[in-house]
């Protein structure tokens, strides 16, 4: 038995998407199903995977153009389901790891300020390359849908208001690895600063903007708080923004660290700042949960329900409220009422194992 995974790129040390695929594909390996990988760049090493780069990275939307049809034509020859993050005419399978890309545009634009966010539109016609993803998008939304893989309600509500049958939406919320992701033994002591962790790739996206603003109001309020920022991404900005709102003292830019680092700063944060504009489901909200870290997100997080109906987070209604995530951090570092949240998320842990949403997944492409 084949699966043939369609991807931009393949890097399994890489959290998120990248992260997620490729725990998948070596579960898949394990039960003896090859996995095929066509990317645009990325390389493998484990038994059972194999990967084939198409198209090298960039070109705009000639070279997004030109990997599409490069890709279409191995599938068409490939055994087996074909399984992609977005929305491509030849996956037969589709789990929309970062939502719709229509949705994705909206929140990026949301997340901006001033002249830059008035000026978003016009730079997203003026974008060949977007222009041909929605495009896409489009296409496979107004004709015969691939069977679709959403982490949360919320999303199978957006497909079927866009026409997308009911039967071809399942709905399996991602789980973590609870043997890396679990909280050091005893209780942690609070410590006299509250320490925040805000962990994201795209830092704008996942409200780090507002996250430091509400540092700054919390900071006023007499909280002796302070945030470590983990991920990818240009620093110098953010830097100047902290600084301009004289926070910079208390932000740190720790740049990608090691799945193990981040574990001993889930264990020794205060809690997960992640007020997002868009989050299918979190899977950095998952981890800080399965670690017993409190989590401070926003209701545009998937993960969001899961676990404020575990009383293991506090959520806010909007990323831009940051009032109200100022108090949300002032609230996560009460002792008594992080006591109460971290005592939460170590009962809702047991359901967050990421070996259930694996076997939901071999099942649902037909491979098991």
């Amino acid at each position: 038995m084949r699966t043939t995974f369609v991807v931009d790129r393949w890097e399994a040390a890489r959290g998120g998407q990248e992260g997620s695929l490729a725990a998948l594909a070596g579960e898949l390996a394990r039960r003896e199903v090859e996995v095929r990988v066509l990317c645009r760049e990325g390389v493998e090493t484990r038994p059972g995977i194999f990967v084939e780069p198409l198209v090298p990275p960039g070109g705009g939307a000639s070279g997004e153009r030109r990997f599409l049809e490069a890709a279409a034509r191995k599938a068409a020859a490939a055994e087996g389901p074909v399984l992609a993050p977005r929305l491509v005419p030849f996956a037969t399978h589709v789990q929309l790891h970062g939502g719709l890309f229509a949705d994705a545009l909206e929140a990026e634009r949301e997340s901006m300020e001033g002249l830059r966010r008035a000026l978003f539109p016009l730079g997203t016609a003026l974008n060949g390359r977007r222009r041909l993803l929605a495009r896409v998008e489009r296409r496979v939304l107004s004709g015969p849908c691939p069977s679709v893989m959403v982490w949360a309600g919320a999303l199978k509500k957006r497909l079927l208001d866009l026409g997308v049958p009911d039967g071809a939406i399942r709905v399996s919320p991602p789980g973590v690895d609870l043997a890396l992701f679990q909280p050091e033994a005893g209780a942690p002591a609070a410590g006299r600063v509250a320490d925040f962790l805000f962990i994201a790739h795209n830092a704008r996206l996942k409200g780090l903007g507002p996250g430091l603003e509400a540092l700054r109001l919390a900071r006023q309020g007499g909280l002796p708080a302070r945030l470590a920022v983990v991920g990818r991404g240009a620093e110098g900005p953010w830097r100047r923004l902290a600084s301009r709102l004289g926070v910079g003292d208390a932000v740190t830019f720790e740049g990608p660290l090691p799945q193990r680092e981040v574990v001993r700063r889930l264990r020794g944060a205060t809690a997960l700042l992640h007020p997002t504009f868009l989050d299918p489901c979190s899977l950095a909200c998952l981890e800080a949960a399965a670690c017993g870290l409190p989590v401070i997100t926003t209701l545009r997080n998937g993960a969001a329900g899961r676990l404020a109906a575990a009383e293991a987070a506090i959520v806010v209604d909007d990323p831009r409220d940051v009032d109200g995530l100022a108090r949300a951090m002032e609230e996560a570092a009460e002792p008594s009422r992080r006591a109460a949240l971290l005592d939460a998320a170590l009962r809702l842990r047991p359901s967050l194992d990421a070996r259930r949403h694996l076997d939901e997944v071999v099942d649902w492409l037909g491979v098991g």
